[in-house]
């Protein structure tokens, strides 16, 4: 997903409630980037070996866990003014955000 991708879903808003969400897709786009770098970085340890490895486990799974939360706060943000406004382009905005969701889904159950 890119800026020109989330700004062509929200276009159709209202111009205020666009510039609001406009100043989340920085971040929004960051976590996204974030969270698929520490995803194989949490696969490679996979079961912990020894004290170190169940450190820096707990730690990428701690910074997962929080990236993902912030990110989904923005994800319920951005579908709170979809489901105002067109429901297509929500709908769109609502398929490219459930895969990124059941991504991270499945690895906190595997984490």
């Amino acid at each position: 997903m890119t800026k020109e991708e989330l700004k062509e879903i929200f276009k159709g808003i209202d111009e205020t409630k666009q510039k609001v969400l406009e100043t989340m897709y920085d971040d929004f786009l960051f976590e996204i980037e974030q969270l698929e770098q520490l995803k194989p970085q949490l696969q490679k340890i996979g079961v912990p070996k020894n004290k170190g490895q169940a450190e820096q486990k707990k730690y990428l799974q701690k910074e997962y866990s929080d990236l993902s939360q912030r990110h989904d706060s923005k994800i319920k943000i951005m579908l709170s003014q979809l489901n105002k406004e067109d429901t297509s382009e929500a709908d769109l905005l609502l398929e490219k955000l459930s895969k990124i969701w059941l991504i991270t889904r499945k690895l906190k159950i595997l984490g």
